[in-house]
């Protein structure tokens, strides 16, 4: 009987099923850049002077550049006193543990209150902090995104920096499916905005379960640009069989700390899913639901329909919006340690403690003859459907 362990949290667990029963276990993963080869494109940088270090929502392989990049500054003769990282709220604890010994200050993500330009009518604004800094790095993760297809500079741009530009970014979609992977309208419109800071220095990092698979540094289209099609080149799977049954994993590395965190990997393979199907994501979500849209809505403070109808947004809004689009074709199971009373009352997800748990429920509700596929490395792999 096959044994697969997939991450969930800090530890793994086992799904264990029959042979028969057993579809194709899906672990697609990009050959990791060597020590050397991450040293050698970090020391390419050039920086002068103060420097800003923007990374909104750090990854655990975006806190290693972060590490090294102010390691590289601190060795050509930067005063440390210089070197400001700027980062959300939420994350400045975290920033202060993995940064140890490394001097730099960390300060919070200012509120956008300075006007750069206009894109089709619609005022762009940023942080004074971004616009003053003499060098700025702006330091993401490449991924999958549903709203933009892309994740990264462009994206966080929009997202972490921009105020209202997210919503404007949000009313551009041209439909409530989720697209990640494709040139979307949002990610046209984050393109029109990044024209007014592309001179700032991008990093976009590509993570893996076991460490980093590349680096793209230059200005902010250039690096996304490249970055975007090692992602494409490295983690679309077609798959060759339909799928009916799935279950799926994030790439570990902190990747499923929140539900929302979790919920890129099942806008990741829904796309490539048979309608009527059974998905099971496994994630913990240690750290809660995660974004604010999410929050609001189990606590009954949110109404989707009428904040649409209104042309607002908050954070994760898309989130709601394909749970009640794209999910309805298909069976979400949900392996966590969140509360049932979030995940299937609210929600509406199948709810389980356990993986072996999930797999018992599939197979008694879809025949014990049932093809399951299992994916590991979800937040990171793009699935399309068998043509």
């Amino acid at each position: 009987m096959p044994e697969i362990w997939l991450p969930y949290g800090s530890v793994e667990v086992a799904v264990s099923l029959k042979a028969e029963n057993l579809a194709e276990e899906i672990n697609k993963q990009a050959p990791l850049m060597s020590e050397d080869a991450i040293q050698e494109t970090l020391r390419k940088i050039d920086l002068e002077g103060r420097t800003s270090i923007f990374s909104p929502k750090p990854s655990n392989s975006a806190l290693e550049i972060i590490r090294r990049v102010i390691g590289e500054l601190i060795a050509q003769g930067a005063d440390p006193s210089d070197i400001i990282v700027h980062t959300d709220e939420t994350s400045i604890p975290k920033l202060n543990k993995s940064l140890g010994d490394k001097q730099a200050n960390i300060s919070r993500i200012e509120k956008p209150t300075k006007i750069i330009g206009k894109v089709d009518g619609v005022e762009m604004k940023i942080p004074k902090t971004l616009q003053e800094a003499k060098s700025r790095v702006i330091i993401t993760d490449t991924g999958f995104d549903p709203l933009f297809g892309f994740s990264g500079g462009l994206a966080s741009l929009v997202r972490y920096f921009a105020g209202d530009a997210i919503a404007e970014a949000f009313r551009r979609r041209k439909n409530n499916y989720p697209s990640p992977g494709e040139e979307t309208a949002s990610s046209l419109f984050a393109n029109e905005f990044a024209n007014f800071l592309n001179e700032s220095v991008s990093i976009e990092i590509l993570p893996s379960k076991d460490g980093i698979s590349g680096i793209h540094c230059g200005n902010l289209i250039d690096a996304h640009t490249s970055a975007s099609k090692q992602l494409l080149d490295t983690s679309r799977v077609s798959m060759k069989r339909d799928i009916h049954a799935l279950i799926v994993s994030t790439a570990g590395n902190g990747s499923d700390s929140t539900l929302a965190d979790g919920l890129k990997a099942v806008w990741n393979v829904v796309g490539g899913m048979k309608d009527k199907g059974h998905l099971t994501l496994i994630a913990e979500c240690s750290d809660g639901l995660g974004s604010e849209a999410l929050k609001m809505y189990v606590s009954d403070r949110l109404d989707v329909k009428n904040l649409l109808k209104r042309g607002k947004y908050i954070e994760g809004l898309e989130d709601l919006v394909y749970i009640q689009t794209a999910l309805p074709r298909s069976t979400l199971i949900l392996v966590s340690a969140l509360p049932d009373y979030y995940t299937e009352i609210k929600m509406g997800f199948h709810t389980c403690r356990k993986a072996g748990d999930a797999l018992s429920y599939i197979l008694s509700t879809t025949g014990s003859r049932t093809k399951v596929h299992i994916l590991h490395n979800g937040s990171v792999t793009l699935l399309s459907k068998k043509e």
